[in-house]
């Protein structure tokens, strides 16, 4: 699932290094419109639905934490 997660990712902003930051939201690299895209992305790609009490820093900081979420959402 990490690897599916990751692709997706990827193809929304491909300038970030989603494997070595835990602080993506914390330091810059993904601001509101880049959260926006993701989320489209996830819910198209994954078929999920992700609500605003799930769009949270600790959800979104890393990818660890984008793949949780996504695999609790498929779940």
């Amino acid at each position: 699932m990490r690897q599916k997660v990751l692709e997706c990712l990827r193809e929304v902003c491909p300038a970030v290094d989603f494997e070595s930051s835990c602080r993506l939201v914390d330091d810059g690299l993904l601001d509101s419109l880049a959260i926006i895209s993701i989320i489209g992305e996830l819910m198209d790609r994954f078929r999920i639905d992700i609500d605003a009490d799930d769009i949270v820093t600790e959800n979104f900081n890393s990818l660890d934490g984008l793949t949780r979420m996504v695999e609790h959402k498929v779940a």
